[in-house]
């Protein structure tokens, strides 16, 4: 009976200060996945304040401005301010009705989004019309894209009559070759600061059926560094694919970009 009223009475000592030594405010449970990580290492494109080392975006005004840059997302974190994203820049967007205007070229660029948390219902939205996937970059302008991405069809059609004669059959019943919807330029900073130029380069590829460019290969050298900022560029390209009177199919195309060196 003592041992057992001893054990009481230590529990009765012993509950109150767990209780107190447990956070306040209720049970947390463990931290969610963190959903700027999604964004990290993609390339989208930045609108309107492309021209500028420093932006802050708030959630009652769209940015205005006419400088976009396609961007790769080099790292995101929350911070007592709100999301902010460290962006690099990878190149010019070109549309076929109108090219963007900027005053300059940031080779890096800090984006705010300003009182965002990881709680915010409104993040993704808020960060996606800022941020733009070539898709939703096209339909900001007007042009419908709704081709997922997919992998490359075993037909293939060549413009070229001494291609392989599947290539060059299929060629034959093409009525319409690929179109460019969406052109990135890229661009590369010299660190330096004592080169400045703008080069054209001519590649080879083939455009699928789903309106992207595969397995392009660029007709002159290039550094390590410029030729992964080229095939970034390239990879954000979209087109209307070629087609014959039976529908879309895959194309072999030759064409030109433009790099220039800031």
């Amino acid at each position: 009976m003592k041992r057992t009223l001893a054990y009481c009475a230590l529990l009765a000592v012993l509950v109150p200060a767990c209780r107190s030594a447990a956070p306040k405010g209720g049970a947390t449970g463990p931290a969610g996945p963190d959903p700027l990580r999604a964004y990290v290492g993609d390339v989208r494109l930045l609108r309107a304040k492309a021209d500028e080392a420093r932006v802050k975006v708030d959630g009652k005004h769209a940015l205005t401005g006419s400088c976009d840059m396609a961007v790769r997302v080099r790292a995101a974190r929350f911070d007592k301010d709100g999301a902010v994203f460290s962006l690099e820049t990878i190149g010019r967007p070109r549309l076929a009705a109108a090219e963007p205007r900027c005053r300059n070229i940031k080779p890096g660029i800090q984006l705010l989004f300003g009182g965002l948390t990881a709680r915010s219902a409104d993040l993704v939205p808020r960060v996606d019309a800022v941020l733009q996937t070539p898709e939703a970059y096209l339909a900001a302008h007007g042009v419908r894209f709704d081709r997922p991405a997919a992998a490359l069809p075993k037909d293939v059609a060549s413009p070229d009559a001494a291609a392989r004669p599947a290539e060059a059959v299929l060629g034959r019943k093409v009525t319409a070759w690929p179109k460019v919807l969406l052109a990135v330029h890229p661009a590369v900073h010299d660190l330096s600061g004592r080169v400045r130029q703008e080069s054209e380069l001519e590649f080879d590829a083939v455009v699928g059926t789903d309106g992207r460019l595969h397995d392009p290969v660029i007709g002159t050298g290039l550094t390590a560094a410029h030729k992964e900022t080229v095939m970034a560029a390239l990879a954000r390209w979209r087109y209307e694919p070629a087609r014959t009177a039976d529908g879309v199919v895959a194309a072999r195309i030759s064409s030109r970009l433009a790099l220039r060196v800031y």
